[in-house]
């Protein structure tokens, strides 16, 4: 289910809940002195570790990369884009 963020007119305090949508609009509709704030989140999935790159990434994007890029550090390249194994 997703998080709601909402603001509380009187207080000013915001707070977050987890809700269907249709418990939102019914959440809103029962509280007309709370409104909802809108944030976007903007999250890179591969950086936050949450899905690997494509197999060819690494051999078609990073390989350009290494062969035309001046002075890149080839080695943190490489380090960026190994996901580490659990043990």
């Amino acid at each position: 289910m997703p998080v709601y963020t909402f603001e509380n007119n009187k207080t000013n305090e915001e707070f977050d809940l987890t809700l269907s949508y249709e418990e939102m609009l019914k959440f809103i509709e029962d509280n007309p002195h709370v409104n909802q704030v809108f944030r976007m989140n903007i999250v890179d999935p591969v950086g936050a570790g949450i899905t690997k790159p494509p197999s060819d990434f690494s051999k078609y994007v990073l390989g350009k990369v290494k062969a035309t890029a001046p002075g890149v550090n080839k080695a943190a390249i490489e380090k960026r884009w190994q996901i580490p194994r659990e043990i």
